[in-house]
């Protein structure tokens, strides 16, 4: 039997979480309270009593995946999404496994940039692919990292299946900008038009760098599959609700691939975390949340 590979940073982070005191691992903003969140907009509960606590819809509520969508949906580039390019699930890292399981197997070929979540290159691997990390380059003045697209195309196969970046990137920070993010929708457009583009932006929009900052590669006008996964846990600070999605210009794929697959682990996300969810989402009050997170971001604590 195939054994995959142990997650190696979240078993040490487990064997040490009892005995920490200043928990410096963590990657996401500090989490609110129901009740800090509440104020944001008293006059709108996040929380129906009357709510039967059922199995809730198995891709997400309808309003849930609308808000989601309303986040890549771009008319001034033509891009508009709806429920339907959506599923909802408990957190980006379930997101991240159905939709990487449901891409690549033995005989394709993946590039996945680097450093990053190792998720993103262990579970393509685990399926049986090839893969290739398109390692970021140190800029020479130590200011920070970037991708070399030559770097990138020297890596492309035939067979190249899908191509997995992560921007913001974790652990550099470095932003892929709309002019990288351009050049890879050219490729997959032309010369590898077989090829998925698959971005985890679980810390979009935060961006440490200055200046302007890209858009979700989901915006961006493209007949290529793109497929964008993201969570309420780090840029929200709302880690506790366990709520992810799988944003895909494909919704043929979702419904197909990895609703199927969804089936075998999980019904749905909770009644309650989907309601929580909603309400953070909610125009106003997701303002607000990203307001307090960018401050967290300038201050660095």
């Amino acid at each position: 039997m195939k054994d995959i590979p142990e997650f190696r940073i979240d078993r040490w982070i487990q064997a040490q979480i009892d005995k920490i005191k200043i928990p410096l691992q963590g990657s996401n903003i500090g989490a609110w309270s129901l009740s800090e969140l509440q104020q944001l907009d008293p006059d709108e509960p996040i929380l129906d009593y009357d709510l039967p606590l059922t199995y809730g819809t198995s891709a997400g509520s309808v309003k849930l995946r609308e808000r989601i969508a309303a986040l890549y949906s771009s008319p001034e580039n033509g891009v508009t999404l709806t429920a339907d390019n959506i599923v909802v699930t408990p957190g980006s890292i379930m997101a991240n496994y159905l939709a990487l399981t449901n891409l690549a197997g033995p005989g394709d070929h993946v590039i996945c940039l680097y450093p990053t979540f190792s998720q993103l290159f262990a579970v393509p691997r685990f399926q049986g692919a090839d893969v290739s990390l398109w390692r970021l380059r140190k800029r020479a003045d130590g200011s920070g990292w970037y991708a070399d697209l030559d770097d990138l195309k020297a890596l492309l196969r035939e067979n190249t299946r899908v191509i997995i970046i992560n921007n913001p990137n974790n652990p550099t920070g470095a932003v892929l900008p709309h002019s990288t993010l351009a050049a890879l929708l050219h490729i997959t457009s032309t010369t590898h038009q077989h090829t998925t583009l698959y971005s985890d932006e679980v810390f979009h929009p935060l961006f440490h760098a200055p200046g302007s900052h890209p858009p979700s590669l989901l915006s961006l006008p493209t007949r290529t599959r793109t497929i964008v996964t993201g969570s309420l846990s780090k840029t929200l600070g709302l880690p506790g609700l366990r709520l992810g999605w799988i944003a895909c210009n494909d919704a043929t794929f979702l419904r197909a691939r990895v609703m199927k697959a969804r089936d075998y682990t999980t019904i749905s996300v909770a009644q309650l975390s989907d309601a929580a969810g909603c309400f953070a989402l909610g125009p106003r009050v997701m303002a607000r949340i990203l307001e307090r997170s960018h401050e967290v971001r300038r201050r660095g604590c």
